[in-house]
């Protein structure tokens, strides 16, 4: 088994050393819109056993996380998103007259509970973009949290993540480190049919005069919250452009082509915002009227999209693509080094260098560093997560501790099960169970060497066995991911006894 463990060890150290190789090309910087023109056109958290039914045996519970690399948020912490807003089918501007086109947004977990919501990041946007009381919520018994103003605005919303609707209230959403969230007024009041599109990239970054293109994908935001439609060259009419601060400068002979993209090139350096107007033809659903009303062919507004569009001179590409390539160097370096395995059991050492490997092919794929930054946190939480050596022997002072059982005496109808006290304990678990029955459990002090068992079926044998209990302190540094939680030792040897 061992040797089984090494060459997968070995394997995966083989996969995380060619993934830090393989080249890399995107790049991307943070930096504010200019004015510019386009060679087209201008602009710019284990529970006690139910009474039939077996605990689970001590040891059965991993301490491996389930790898989802999702980042855990703590109390008091913030994490940091990209938002657009669009109201009414354009991009919206902030408070300053700047383009609502992924502002970096920090968000605060202002009640405490440790976890990020779509309100919080709502409520951070107005106050830094637009205004504190532009933003109101109530509650709903069916939906939780529902805006009721956005941007000023009281009229219908719709909210998205990672071009994905959200499927909650904005309370209840949570939103993680790097999202890219879109939150639309919407334009469309009677059928709340606005139409969600965007670009298949968040940023691209080119030189003067280097064509490049985006493909367009779409969803009804109510009616498919979780699926993209091909747009339908012939029945969309959209209007591709530039947006710096409200102006919407259209870009002439840039159109859908029949794989539902569009192809750009500028001529002069500056960073542009692509976004679009217009509207897509969709089926849509009355709710006003009952039964409710299928209707065909109504045009849908669509929510402006935007993609951010980093032109550079000649000398300026070749610096970013340099500066770029070494980031992700850095970045790899950096989860790949993050990562102990000594102090790790086999297992865990599988999971921390399967973590790095995805998180690696990830930033090599990455187009922008907020990617990067996602990629290097999310690994760098799962890690944190992991249980060490040290941690699991910890808990195993209780978990591998078999109490000793010194004597069961039947009487009528009943039975005394005497056992060597383990002050290790909080409380113990004695097992008893009627052959062909199911089991039975009491729960007892961890002060009392004795328990007498009633209303037992005479003449019927009995299995009984005991194990301690122990509630873990919250010393996430002693405990790992066990810190807190109820755990079981083994189970005493079984002694069994004819009841009277």
């Amino acid at each position: 088994m061992k040797k089984k463990m090494a060459r997968t060890l070995a394997v995966l150290m083989c996969l995380m050393t060619a993934v830090a190789f393989m080249p890399t090309f995107a790049f991307a910087t943070t930096e504010e819109p200019v004015t510019g023109t386009t060679s087209e056109a201008p602009a710019v958290e284990q529970q006690e056993p139910a009474a039939d039914e077996p605990a689970a045996e001590a040891g059965e519970e991993s301490g491996t996380p389930e790898m989802t690399l999702q980042e855990e948020p703590k109390p008091g912490e913030t994490v940091n998103v990209y938002i657009t807003v669009s109201n009414s089918g354009a991009l919206a501007t902030d408070n300053g007259g700047k383009v609502m086109a992924q502002r970096e947004l920090e968000v605060t977990d202002i009640d405490g509970d440790g976890h990020f919501t779509y309100d919080e990041a709502l409520i951070a946007a107005h106050k830094k973009y637009n205004a504190e009381d532009g933003y109101a919520t109530t509650m709903d018994s069916s939906y939780g949290t529902t805006v009721t103003k956005l941007w000023g605005e009281t009229k219908t919303f719709l909210f998205f993540v990672n071009d994905k609707a959200i499927a909650s209230g904005v309370g209840d959403y949570e939103v993680a480190d790097g999202d890219y969230l879109n939150a639309s007024v919407n334009l469309d009041d009677k059928y709340s049919a606005d139409w969600y599109i965007h670009f298949n990239k968040k940023t691209v970054t080119v030189a003067q005069n280097e064509s490049f293109q985006l493909e367009v994908k779409g969803c009804q935001g109510m009616a498919y919250p979780f699926a993209t439609k091909k747009i339908d060259k012939e029945k969309s009419e959209l209007f591709f452009g530039t947006q710096s601060g409200s102006a919407f400068n259209p870009l002439e002979d840039v159109s859908l082509d029949g794989d539902s993209k569009i192809e750009l090139k500028f001529s002069d350096a500056g960073v542009y915002y692509i976004t679009a107007e217009g509207a897509v033809k969709d089926t849509v659903t009355d709710w006003s009227v009952v039964p409710p009303e299928t209707i065909p062919d109504i045009d849908c507004p669509v929510i402006a999209p935007a993609c951010k569009v980093i032109v550079r001179d000649a000398g300026e590409a070749g610096e970013a693509i340099a500066a770029f390539a070494q980031k992700k160097k850095d970045a790899i370096n950096k989860v790949s080094s993050s990562f102990d395995s000594s102090k790790y059991r086999a297992a865990e050492q599988i999971a921390a260098l399967t973590a790095i490997i995805k998180a690696n092919v990830e930033i090599n794929l990455a187009e922008d560093e907020g990617a990067i930054d996602k990629a290097v946190n999310a690994a760098a939480a799962y890690i944190a997560a992991l249980m060490t050596d040290e941690q699991y022997k910890n808990v195993e002072y209780y978990t591998s501790y078999k109490m000793k059982l010194k004597s069961v005496s039947a009487g009528k109808k009943k039975a005394t099960v005497k056992w060597t006290k383990a002050t290790r304990f909080d409380s113990y678990q004695i097992y008893y169970k009627k052959t062909n029955a199911d089991a039975k459990y009491v729960t007892v002090g961890s002060d009392t060497a004795s328990k007498v068992i009633k209303k037992l079926s005479k003449k019927k044998k009995y299995s009984f066995k005991i194990r301690g209990i122990k509630t873990l302190s919250n010393d996430k540094a002693k405990y790992g991911n066990k810190a807190g939680i109820k755990v079981y030792g083994s189970w005493s040897s079984a002694k069994s006894k004819k009841i009277k």
